[in-house]
């Protein structure tokens, strides 16, 4: 997976040398269940710190913060001041006002990145790291944790991010997406 420069200089240095701009997306429906999963089901000091976020002062090792509880929480939270890990993707996209060349995704990145390694700078090799231990496979639960409410908070809270890369808000299309688009 790719890390986020480290600073305004390093992203500018990094775009300076690059012959083309792109981003990589992916759908909210997985995305913000990924999240779930591994930031706050999997971790108690995390869980602990977005429940403080939310008003609980409390939360007890055992305590469960259901994925409906947490979407709701979610959608209560200013954009702003959501952990970057289920703060919609767009207003990340739109940081620094750049035209992306190529949009690529989640669902489609063992085909997307050899285009987008063909068309950049090999410079995006230092930017690489294994988060293999962030696995949550979310794309494989998504019947698991989707029932009609948590597909309309989705839909709500993520609006953005359907709208403008092109997504679906269908539950069932969340693991389809073309590959490489160039804007």
């Amino acid at each position: 997976m790719l890390r986020w420069p480290a600073n305004d200089d390093e992203l500018r240095q990094f775009i300076g040398h690059s012959r083309r701009v792109f981003c990589l997306i992916r759908n909210p429906f997985t995305r913000v269940l990924s999240a779930y999963r591994d930031k706050i089901a999997a971790s108690l000091n995390r869980r602990r710190a977005f429940m403080a976020e939310s008003g609980v002062a409390d939360v007890a090792p055992d305590d469960v913060v259901t994925f409906v509880d947490f979407l709701r929480r979610v959608r209560a939270q200013p954009v702003e001041s959501m952990n970057g890990h289920w703060r919609p993707q767009y207003p990340h996209l739109s940081i620094y006002p750049m035209d992306y060349d190529l949009v690529g995704s989640f669902e489609t990145l063992s085909a997307d990145l050899p285009i987008i390694f063909s068309e950049i700078s090999l410079e995006i090799l230092s930017f690489l790291e294994n988060v293999d231990e962030h696995r949550t496979d979310a794309g494989e639960l998504i019947s698991s944790y989707y029932d009609d409410e948590t597909i309309d908070l989705v839909r709500t809270n993520y609006r953005d991010d359907f709208d403008r890369p092109r997504y679906s808000d269908q539950v069932g299309d969340s693991h389809k997406r073309s590959s490489i688009a160039v804007e």
